[in-house]
């Protein structure tokens, strides 16, 4: 994790005059010990502060002469307000920080100097520490708060818009003291039926009412912008599985190939100073990642979200519908076809998308988590989010099962349904799948990745299972994490055979007999897939012998040292195996 954080840091603090009226003798920062807080002021101010997160103000209390920063001093009891029908009260609760607010008022000022000031207290992991800071209200109260069910109508967790945004607080700091941004931010809840999770992801939004319309930091690297106004803190999500991590490997993975991941953090949450638990802090796939990624203004694209319906995020709906409505004319069978539907959507990124969804198995696509965009002029593009349904079954058929999850006409299976037979296009797919299989998505690179994750997460597993019962016990988040990891094994074996039992390569070994070389002619391109010949004699045991790769569709064995007799030539293409008799004679 540290090495996420390599780039150069500089913390810009402006202050307006009247803040040198103030100063205290420890600024919020990482500590590992308790310790005696002052904050000085000339004659006139008064310093009154808060404890609990809340904005303090002239009904709240004075500073005393010096305060004891510990553990102790956090009221601590947002961790037993129920936030769902299913919440469970928190089996133990890590020592809460400290969170110190405060304002300076003067009777001859109408400016108040204020600042919020957080001291985490050290724990063993690297994560960066995400601490909101606010008015209990915002998130508890029945009637406004946005955590809660409520005494509403609709559940307060479920209501959506700027009436149900809260201002907070928020800053960053990583696990060496160095803050990554801290500004007034509004909150929201994050999503759809995760909403009636007891932990909730959020939306954080950047505005100038709130100080600043941008979050100014390049949290993700340089592969990612340096601004961002709007981020999700994504909570785990277990309908799926326990492992809690699907979703984070599948994002790391998508990074690299042509389907518009999101670039994410994991974080350790804070509210008001209490532990909430382990979340990601990533990107949002909105018109401002078109715009930072593609450089298209909101007013040039259309922007649409599939969630069982089509949702209009952005421009109009009628090229949607258009080209839909053509999948659904008939099926697409002649090349041509192929060319009309790249006139809709850039065909090359849908098919790396779709073998990408198809490769991790997702089992909560393509009927969800559909979001897709277009420039007014241009292809529709497909966005890959959401992964948290994915490394389950690793037998499922990448068509049949879309097909069976064709209802209400999503786009994915459309054109699955439209070009499943069509020999041009599925031919594309099938090589893009291959290459992905041999390259990209090996199982060795795969496996590292996924456990590269998992020793990340695991340090911080068990305080998330005290708090959220998310997973719910550490036998079963080894287990779930050991499942999904023999997952990717399993499912890269079934679509080698699966790919080997549709791609129709033709090829041709000759001279047969041979004496001094022997050439391999395919029918198709190798293109970008891995190519490699293995012989073999009858015992199966593996010859020495060099090969040479000749062209885009030949290779060449030599011969001339090989003892006489019968061996067995393997082809690898990729994923793809073919076996051919060679029979060797001086």
């Amino acid at each position: 994790m540290l090495s996420r954080f390599i780039f150069p840091f500089v913390l810009l603090i402006s202050f307006s005059p009247l803040h040198s009226q103030v100063s205290l003798s420890r600024y919020g920062q990482l500590i590992s010990s308790p310790f005696w807080l002052k904050i000085n002021h000339l004659d006139g101010w008064a310093i009154h502060y808060t404890i609990d997160g809340s904005e303090p103000s002239e009904q709240s209390p004075v500073f005393p002469d010096s305060l004891y920063i510990s553990s102790n001093l956090n009221p601590s009891e947002l961790y037993s307000i129920p936030t769902s029908d299913s919440w469970r009260l928190a089996l133990e609760m890590p020592s809460p920080d400290v969170v110190i607010r405060w304002v300076a008022i003067h009777p001859s000022y109408t400016l108040r100097p204020s600042g919020t000031e957080n001291y985490l207290f050290k724990r063993e992991h690297q994560w960066p520490i995400l601490s909101i800071n606010g008015n209990r209200e915002n998130f508890f109260s029945l009637d406004s708060g946005i955590y809660v069910v409520g005494n509403n109508e609709v559940a307060n967790f479920f209501r959506k818009g700027k009436r149900w945004e809260r201002k907070m607080k928020v800053e960053l700091r990583t696990s060496e003291n160095e803050v990554l941004f801290h500004q007034t931010l509004g909150i929201r809840i994050h999503g759809r039926s995760s909403r009636t999770n007891p932990q909730k992801s959020l939306r954080l939004y950047a505005r100038e009412e709130y100080g600043a319309n941008e979050i100014d930091y390049p949290l993700f690297g340089a592969s990612a912008p340096d601004q961002f106004e709007h981020l999700i803190v994504r909570a785990p999500e277990k309908i799926f599985s326990s492992a809690v991590i699907i979703d984070e490997v599948s994002q790391r993975m998508a990074v690299g190939l042509d389907i518009n991941p999101q670039h994410s953090l994991p974080v350790e949450v804070r509210l008001n100073g209490e532990y909430w638990g382990i979340a990601t802090l990533r990107e949002r796939q909105d018109a401002e990642y078109i715009k930072d990624y593609f450089g298209y203004e909101e007013d040039e694209i259309d922007l649409v979200e599939w969630d069982r319906q089509a949702e209009l995020e952005a421009g109009t709906i009628a090229h949607f519908s258009k080209w839909s409505s053509w999948l659904k004319s008939g099926s697409k069978n002649a090349e041509s076809d192929v060319l009309a539907l790249n006139e809709y959507i850039d065909v090359d990124h849908f098919i790396e998308y779709f073998c990408y969804q198809s490769i991790i198995a997702n089992e909560d696509w393509p009927n969800n988590n559909l979001r897709l965009w277009r420039p007014l002029d241009g292809q529709w593009r497909f966005m890959y989010y959401d992964g948290d349904g994915s490394l389950q079954r690793h037998d499922r058929d990448p068509i049949q099962w879309v097909l069976e999850d064709a209802r209400d006409d999503n786009p994915v299976s459309l054109i699955i349904q439209a070009f499943k037979d069509n020999p041009y296009f599925m031919q594309r797919l099938y090589f893009r799948m291959n290459l992905m299989l041999s390259g990209h998505m090996n199982t060795n690179k795969w496996t590292a990745t996924f456990d590269e994750v998992a020793d990340e997460f695991e340090p911080l597993i068990f305080d998330q299972i005290n708090r959220w019962y998310n997973p719910e016990s550490l036998a079963s988040w080894y287990q779930a994490v050991e499942e999904a990891r023999s997952f990717i094994g399993y499912r890269n074996l079934y679509l080698s055979q699966w790919l080997n039992d549709r791609l129709e390569i033709q090829l041709q070994l000759y001279p047969n007999p041979s004496n001094v070389i022997s050439y391999v002619e395919s029918d198709t391109e190798f293109g970008l897939s891995p190519v490699s010949l293995q012989l073999y004699n009858l015992q199966g045991q593996q010859v020495q012998t060099p090969y040479h790769i000749l062209g885009p569709t030949q290779l060449s064995v030599e011969t001339s040292s090989l003892p006489d007799g019968i061996y067995v030539l393997r082809t690898q293409i990729g994923v793809l195996s073919y076996h051919s008799r060679l029979i060797v004679t001086h």
